[in-house]
């Protein structure tokens, strides 16, 4: 339909009016040679008279004269075609690139199909709709913001690739709530397999694209290897397998040591069940453990777990206490080596480096300990209600340190770690306590050591995280990193109800034809130039 932008300049076609009472009234006369007037003299008398206008002939000037103010007009008037088209939208496409993603239930796999169905939709994208593109595993990252170049969009999300960590979806969270304010609302399109998918996020409206099958799983789910006293090179080997199946299964595990056979277990798996081992083990030198789940299934990320571990090295202390008690039980821990040149201290006066420190009390008065920090490693398997001190003084803890011990009257004990040095400080001394007749003062003296010593030589991680996000070895050989989550081994699909979130207007399409008018106009005022200047 025909609309005007300023449709007030119609007025100017009025012009016309006047240009043509100029045609009409304007008397064209042609030279001609008479022998007399006289006859003329009445006729002219007459006709000025009665007929003070002309007829109007057929002239070129005038058409274009008129066609000029037409055009003029036109162009003032801004003419255009209006049409109802809809808006462009906006689409967010959150793709999940996580652990789970790797399963080979679909082909080639979980993550492939995934992309697949996301370019399908990227093909049914209108090209005047800007796309954004989100990956989520570890983290929620914006990998492309909104842009019409959706061959980016396809180029991003060719280069991801799976991480071998859960996805952490409350971040995908954090990124829609500003986004989905707007209005229209943009299309939010969700391409995962929706495993351990969190119930609050289904009350967003999006678009699924779900992939993967109910499969069921067996996985092994934790494992670790702790010193074995009394023996430096015992160990003792514990691990965990999950069935995420619906039915009974049979799962064996094989041990390796260096890449040969150590041993082999076999377990029968109840449905949903768990299985647990723990075994003792000998290892004379540096050693690579890896406990192997047969047979292979489509998630083979949880079907291994490595371990880098090495026979278990003395723990030189230096001795600065002269108390026997002290002195025996550092002798009874095989773990413990009491030496001048020890890299723990301990001592009654607090120092630089790492130790533990028992410093001399203020407050003379029997006190029992009310609380104490069972989560502390030093006070691991320790009841430390059993403990009472004579003399004691009640600390002020630095910032970024943790209360190990409390009396009535305030703190007796914190730890701290300085960068690696890790200190036990203790607002008593030895000898005003009843900890050298407790069977549990050696246990103490053992946590707090290897706490210590851990701090000086820090363990390599076990499992991927955040910081190591893909299974394999790390620091030059001498650790490694393994898959193990319960969560993310659990293979079913969330059922998921699709809803859209598209929102769409109807908006006007302008057709303005500004451009074409002037051009005529210059080419018509061109023309009536050019006629008028040969007519004279």
């Amino acid at each position: 339909m025909l609309q005007f932008s300023n449709p007030a300049a119609l007025w100017f076609l009025a012009l016309i009016i006047p240009v043509l009472l100029l045609y009409l009234l304007k008397r064209r006369r042609q030279d001609r040679i008479v022998p007399s007037t006289l006859l003329w003299k009445q006729v002219l008398d007459d006709t000025q008279a009665y007929t003070p206008f002309q007829r109007l002939r057929s002239n070129l000037l005038l058409l274009l004269q008129i066609l000029i103010i037409v055009l003029l007009t036109a162009l003032l008037a801004q003419p255009y075609f209006a049409g109802a088209s809809k808006q462009s939208r906006k689409w967010i496409l959150i793709i999940d690139h996580s652990a789970s993603m790797q399963a080979t239930d679909e082909k080639p796999g979980r993550f492939e199909a995934a992309k697949a169905k996301l370019r399908e939709t990227m093909n049914s994208i209108p090209p005047v709709d800007e796309v954004m593109l989100v990956a989520v595993a570890s983290e929620a990252s914006i990998l492309q913001n909104f842009t019409f170049s959706h061959d980016e969009i396809k180029r991003k999300m060719a280069e991801l690739e799976t991480e071998d960590v859960a996805a952490d979806w409350e971040q995908v969270v954090t990124i829609l709530k500003p986004l989905l304010k707007d209005s229209p609302k943009p299309v939010v399109v969700v391409a995962s397999d929706f495993a351990n998918f969190p119930s609050n996020l289904q009350s967003f409206s999006f678009n699924a694209l779900p992939v993967g099958k109910p499969v069921g799983n067996i996985a092994i789910t934790k494992a670790a290897i702790e010193d074995s006293a009394p023996g430096l090179q015992e160990q003792l080997l514990y691990f965990q397998l999950k069935n995420y199946s619906s039915e009974r299964k049979l799962a064996e595990v094989e041990l390796e040591a260096n890449g040969d056979l150590l041993d082999a277990f076999e377990f029968t798996m109840e449905p949903n069940g768990s299985a647990e081992k723990t075994c003792r083990i000998t290892l004379p030198a540096v050693t690579q453990l890896k406990i192997h789940l047969k047979p292979d299934d489509s998630f083979p990320l949880d079907n291994e777990f490595v371990l880098i571990t090495r026979p278990r090295q003395q723990i030189p202390v230096r001795l600065e206490v002269a108390n026997p008690f002290l002195k025996h039980a550092l002798d009874v821990l095989p773990a413990v080596r009491v030496t001048r040149e020890g890299s723990i201290t301990i001592s009654e006066s607090q120092q630089q480096g790492p130790g533990i420190y028992f410093l001399q009390g203020q407050t003379e008065h029997m006190a029992p300990i009310v609380q104490w920090n069972q989560a502390a490693a030093p006070l691991r398997f320790i009841d430390a209600g059993l403990w009472r001190i004579s003399n004691y003084q009640v600390l002020k803890i630095p910032g970024g340190a943790e209360t190990l011990l409390e009396t009535s009257d305030g703190i007796v004990a914190y730890l701290e770690d300085r960068g690696g040095k890790r200190q036990i400080i203790l607002g008593f001394k030895l000898d005003d306590s009843n900890l050298p007749l407790l069977a549990g003062f050696p246990i103490f003296l053992q946590n707090a050591l290897v706490w210590i010593e851990e701090g000086l030589q820090p363990r390599l991680p076990t499992v991927t995280t955040r910081e190591h996000k893909k299974e394999g070895v790390i620091s030059d050989g001498k650790g490694y990193v393994n898959f193990a989550d319960e969560n993310e081994s659990d293979l079913v699909p969330a059922k998921i109800r699709t809803r859209s979130a598209a929102e769409s207007r109807i908006a006007t399409v302008r057709q303005d034809f500004s451009l074409w008018f002037l051009l005529a106009l210059l080419t018509v005022v061109m023309l009536e130039w050019w006629a008028f200047h040969r007519k004279g």
